[in-house]
Parts: structure tokens; C-alpha cells; sequence
């Protein structure tokens, strides 16, 4: 079953973040965003849960939705949406990706490092701080560890890849979130989605 949401004819670039565990991934991707905003990047991000996970709360609505076996269950409010829908296997990011459609022009993913054409490689306690290239920047401090100026560089990396991939920042302005979200067996989403649904 595939997340109804509409499928952008050019996905947008996608950047790896990776690392070993605890060196500071989601502290980086948490210092990106707000700067890539900035600059008018819509960020869309992705994160490999290894063990799987299960967001939604025993005993709300959605949960009994799916406990009575629905195979996907949408909670909508004003200002987000989500779908939790069942998946047999687990999906690739470009197959997740693909249903980001044209709200998102940059896509950073937490983790799936054998698939990463581009990315920022955490590798903390290292003899260099920073060291760009094209396809890959390498980080030898941890994130909270930057300068503002060595933020710049990975903004600036970030957005290069924007512009060699073809596809236009679009401006930053307050839209609706929407999320699809896949598991197996169960169906999952975002806790505050589950933690809302009466």
C-alpha cells in the first residue's frame, strides 16, 4: 500500500548523515535545518530505525483502529497529518522519499549509510575539524562543537547540492506538515499525532 501523498517527478537531493552511534547526528541535523531555512530550503528528513519503533499510544483511537486490524489510519488536524500505514518489509529512502512530493526541496537522512552518494560524516575526536570535498563532507569535532562558520560550510555544501541537482529552493513560508510513516508489522506515526487522536 503506498502513502497518499503526491509523487514529485524529480525527488530532491538527499544528504546522508552518518556516523557512529552517539557521535551527533540528530544534534547536527538540529543545527542544519534552522540555517537552511534561512535560506529558503524546505528540509525534509528520514531517520533508519535499526531495532524498529513504535510511536503510537496504547488505548487512543488510532491505536484501536489498528489493533482492529485497519491497514492504514490517517489523523488529520488543523496544522499536520499523518498516515501510519502497515508495511511487509522495509522500505528504501528513495521509496519513502518519492511521497514528499514538492514540499520539500532537500531531504537530510539519519543513518542508511550504504546508500550515501552525499554525506556529512560525523567522526568526532579526530586531528582535523572540517574537510569538504564535493560528494562528502568530513567532520572531525562533534557538532556542538562548530563554529558558526564551519556551519556555514555544511550549509553551503547542503545547498550546492540543491543547485547542481536542478531543482529551486522554493521560499519558506508557514505550510501544513504532513508525514508518512511505515513499519512492520505494526502501524506506526508520530507520537503527538497518536498522543492527540480522541
Amino acid at each position: 500500500m503506498s502513502c497518499p501523498l503526491p509523487v514529485s517527478p524529480m525527488q530532491p537531493p538527499v544528504i546522508h548523515v552518518v556516523g557512529l552511534s552517539n557521535s551527533g547526528k540528530t544534534t547536527l541535523i538540529e543545527r542544519l535545518i534552522p540555517r537552511l531555512r534561512e535560506r529558503g530550503v524546505r528540509v525534509g528528513t528520514l531517520k533508519h530505525a535499526h531495532d524498529g519503533f513504535d510511536l503510537d499510544l496504547r488505548g487512543k483511537d488510532s491505536w484501536r483502529h489498528a489493533q482492529a486490524g485497519a491497514e492504514a489510519v490517517a489523523l488529520i488536524s488543523p496544522a499536520r497529518s499523518a498516515w501510519l500505514l502497515r508495511s511487509e518489509r522495509e522500505l528504501s529512502p528513495a521509496e519513502v522519499i518519492e511521497h514528499f512530493g514538492d514540499r520539500i526541496d532537500l531531504v537530510l537522512v539519519e543513518g542508511f549509510k550504504r546508500e550515501a552518494e552525499l554525506r556529512l560524516q560525523l567522526e568526532p575526536a579526530s586531528d582535523f575539524r572540517l574537510l569538504c570535498e564535493l560528494q562528502r563532507c568530513r567532520i572531525g569535532v562533534f557538532p556542538l562543537d562548530l563554529t558558526e562558520a564551519e556551519i556555514d560550510q555544511l550549509v553551503v555544501f547542503c545547498t550546492e547540492a540543491l543547485r547542481r541537482s536542478g531543482r529551486a529552493a522554493a521560499s519558506v513560508a508557514p505550510a501544513r506538515e504532513a508525514a508518512c510513516s511505515h513499519d512492520a508489522p505494526g502501524l506506526v506515526g508520530s507520537e503527538e499525532f497518536a498522543g492527540n487522536a480522541r
